[in-house]
Formats: C-alpha cells, structure tokens, sequence
C-alpha cells in the first residue's frame, strides 16, 4: 500500500487540497506518521497566536471536536509509538498556546483519547505516563499558567480509579465500566501525580485550584473507590495536610474533614499469602495513618466549621445512624438547642459572620446554599422560643447588618409580630436597608391578623407593590382578600399595579 498512498498524499499536498488531504489522514495516518506530524507543526508554526485572559480561564472538558481537524489527527497518534506519542503530545500543547480558547477540547483529547480505558493496566498505564511527564515539562514548577491548569485539570481526572468507555463494534457499540487495579506502576504514576499537584500549590496563584481538586477527590463518591489506592494516596496527601493547611481556615477544615471522611474504615486487606514481615508492616502502617487521621480530625476542627457541622446535614451521617427523615431532623434540631442553649447578642453577631464564611465556602464548592440559610433561620426560631427579648435584639442586629445571607422565611416575621406586636414589627422591619427588605415586609403584610388591619396598612401595602421588582412580589395573591374590609377594588388596583 505504502506506494500509492504516498502518491496521493503527494497529490493533495501538491494541489492544497486540505479538505481531502484530512479524509486522506484519517484513514491512512499509520502509514504517514513522521509526514503528518511534520505537517501538523508546520501548520500550528503557520497559526498567529491569539491572547486570552489567562486568570480567568476556565478549564471544562469539551467533546464538540471536529473530525477533521488538527485536534482529531492528533488524537489519532493514541495507538502510535512512545516517541511519535511525544511528538504528538508536544504539538497538542503547542496547538494550545496558540489557541488558548480550545483547551477545553485539548482536555478532553487528553482525559478521554489519551486517558485510561479498561486495557491500560496490560501497558503498565504507559500512555497515561507519558502524558503527565509531557505535561509536566511544560510546567515548569508553575511558571507557566495556561500548562498548570491544565496538568491540574488532568490530574483531577486521572485520580479516579472508576472509569467507563465505549467502542464502536460493527454497527454497535462496547460500553465498557471499569475500575482501575492497584498495580506497583498505577501507584508511581499517582504518586508523580500528586506530588507536582503538591508542588504547584506553592505558587498562590494554583493554592485554590489544588484545594479544590482534593475536595472533589475527597467527595468524588464511587469516583474514587477502590480501598488499596486510596491508603497508597494518603501517603502523599496527608503529610501535605499536616505541613500546608491552617486550621484557623474554615475552608482548610473542611477539606481536611471530608478527605478524612474518605480515608476512614479504608484498611488495607491482608492476605493469606502475605509473610509474617508484609502483615506487620502493613498493621503498622494501618496504625500511623489511624493516629495522624485522628490527630488531624482534632487540629482541624475550629469553632466556625464546628457550626457548620450543626447546621448543614449530612446524609451519610443519616446512613450511618440507619434513621428516618423525621428522626434526623429531630436529632439536628436537638443540636441546634444544645449548641446554642448559652449564646448571647456578641455570640450571635459572631454567628452571623461565620455564617457567612461558611455560605462563601458553600458557594465555592458549587453547592446549594438554601440549607445553610433555612437551618440559620431555625436557629433563631429556636431563639425566639427560649428568650424572646434576645430573640428581638439579634433580628435587630441581623437587619441592621445588612441581611447577608437573604434568609426567607416567614416564621421570623410571625415570632416578630407575637412578641413585640404590629407596630414594633414595623418599626424594626423598616430602620435598615437590608437585601431582602422587601420580601420582609410582604411576609408583614401577609401575616397581619385581619382584625388589626387598618387603612395605613393598605396604602402602605399600595406603596410597596409599587415600589417593588417582580422578583420581589409574591406571586399568592390570597392574602389580599382580607384587605377588602376596607374596600371591595384592593385586589383590583394591586393588579393594576402589578400590570404597570
């Protein structure tokens, strides 16, 4: 074949014919590795390069590659030799710096073409090797930022041991689930892996984006699952945990407890054939990990992430205990009173402020923050039931600070009402300006017993519809009805309104 294959490359190369010169790669790339990789740099060479805003490059992976492209000829070069693997890896970086904007297609050629499928291990991994070796040449101890985050993205991936991945079969197609055995070579790749993640966070600008990979290793589920790789990892991560983290930082705490969370009940697995010196290495090492886990629990643990532990829910804790719905929440609530059975005015004001550093963490991890805000406002339910007087004070505070964390709920404003009276509430609903300072009062307005209704209400309730953004107007209208004492048009000049 190698003949006349080389005269029809010669053909479309002569005649420009790019489109066809690609189908032509596609099919016959094997035979012409050396020319289309000379192609190919010739090509990315050719590129002018294009600037991005590298500190606010976001890296997902992204699939959408066209099939005759550079990026997919590249990827073709999977099943080639190490070096034309290389070669071709190097230019795929290459294609990078000159194209910033496609590094979520880059990733995604590097985690799914070049990452694990269920024959790896039969290679000792070899092409996963090479490619954080690739990698990790180009990033030079960090200085260079668009490679960085990029490494760090693969590692993420990398880092799983569960995979799955599909083959076309004849006009079928093999979905493969795999998981990935502990060899020694899976194990050196890891560590190689884990210690430039490591070595990256000593560059402030990577800190958070390698805190963030091990959060999503340490919460990643059945992503990372198998016993044996997770004791191998521990012994770069949590030497990393006790040299690097702060304790003081809720966020340090939280990441170090759910990577303990991981680690726990993960024991190494001994065996019958294991000699008398393996098993007592390995009960060693078994218990030097159990004491630094619980020295660690111990040191990070300050007072706002011991909040966060009563307020927001744990199901695997729920598990655990083997409790209905109602039940936990009947234990959480229990918490809640204990935990703030002697908290005065300064207490909560500083509750306030830690609630907030915990919501900040919560949006950061990509999690819903409504648990956290509807738990702070049991809190002060609980409050307002154990000491109704303190209870007025911190709503005060609460609102004169600003409400930070938008809590909606209406309770608060019916304890207001029945502990201080209508116009109390209104006073206190109204000396700020805070964020949800109109949903506040609607839940006034709503909640007003209709015997107390009076027409400086209505005129008020008027104002505030007017004065209000649809996204602040409730969308029930029922409760207008008990308005119509004082006049049969209120629920039609309110629509009125809402109309205009």
């Amino acid at each position: 074949m190698r003949p006349h294959v080389n005269q029809a490359w010669q053909i479309y190369k002569n005649a420009g014919d790019e489109k066809n010169l690609m189908h032509f790669i596609e099919v016959f790339w094997f035979l012409k590795e050396t020319d289309i990789l000379v192609y190919i740099h010739n090509c990315i060479s050719a590129m002018e390069p294009e600037l991005a805003d590298l500190s606010k490059l976001e890296i997902k992976a992204n699939s959408s590659i066209p099939s005759l492209s550079l990026l997919s000829t590249l990827g073709l070069f999977r099943h080639s030799d190490e070096n034309s693997l290389k070669i071709a890896l190097d230019l795929l970086l290459e294609y990078v710096t000159k194209r910033p904007d496609k590094i979520s297609q880059v990733l995604n050629l590097l985690t799914e073409r070049f990452g694990f499928d269920h024959e790896s291990y039969c290679y000792g991994f070899a092409i996963q090797q090479i490619v954080i070796d690739v990698l990790s040449e180009r990033v030079k101890d960090g200085e260079n930022i668009i490679f960085s985050k990029l490494f760090i993205a693969v590692a993420e991936h990398y880092l799983y041991t569960d995979f799955n991945t599909s083959r076309m079969k004849g006009k079928g197609i093999n979905i493969f689930n795999f998981t990935l055995p502990p060899t020694p070579e899976l194990a050196a790749l890891r560590q190689k892996i884990w210690q430039r993640v490591f070595q990256l966070h000593q560059v402030p600008v990577f800190k958070e984006d390698v805190l963030n990979l091990l959060y999503k290793y340490s919460t990643s589920g059945y992503n990372v699952s198998v016993n044996e790789i997770i004791i191998q990892d521990s012994s770069e991560v949590l030497p990393f945990i006790e040299s690097y983290l702060d304790s003081s930082s809720y966020s340090h705490c939280l990441i170090v407890q759910s990577y303990l969370d991981k680690l726990e009940y993960k024991k190494l697995e001994i065996s019958e054939n294991d000699h008398q010196t393996i098993i007592l290495m390995k009960i060693m090492a078994n218990l030097w990990r159990y004491l630094l886990c619980e020295s660690l629990r111990d040191v990070f643990t300050n007072k706002t992430y011991a909040i966060s532990e009563v307020l927001i829910s744990d199901q695997l804790e729920r598990r655990y205990l083997n409790l209905e719905y109602e039940e936990y929440q009947q234990l959480r609530q229990q918490r809640i009173q204990e935990f703030f059975v002697n908290y005065n005015l300064e207490d909560y004001k500083q509750f306030f402020e830690q609630c907030l550093e915990i919501e900040q963490e919560t949006d950061r991890r990509n999690h819903n923050t409504y648990h956290l805000r509807s738990q702070v406002a049991r809190v002060l339910i609980d409050l307002a039931n154990r000491d109704p007087q303190l209870y007025t004070d911190v709503v005060k505070h609460y609102l004169s600070y600003g409400d930070p964390l938008k809590i909606d709920d209406a309770q608060l404003i019916n304890y207001l009402i029945q502990i201080s009276g209508i116009d109390k509430t209104y006073e206190i609903l109204n000396q700020a300006n805070y964020a949800s300072k109109q949903k506040w009062l609607f839940y006034f307005y709503y909640l007003l017993p209709q015997e107390l209704i009076r027409e400086q209400h209505l005129q008020e309730l008027y104002s505030l519809y007017q004065e209000s953004e649809i996204s602040e107007i409730p969308h029930d209208l029922n409760f207008v009805l008990k308005y119509h004492t004082l006049g049969e048009n209120v629920l039609i000049k309110i629509v009125e309104i809402v109309l205009r």
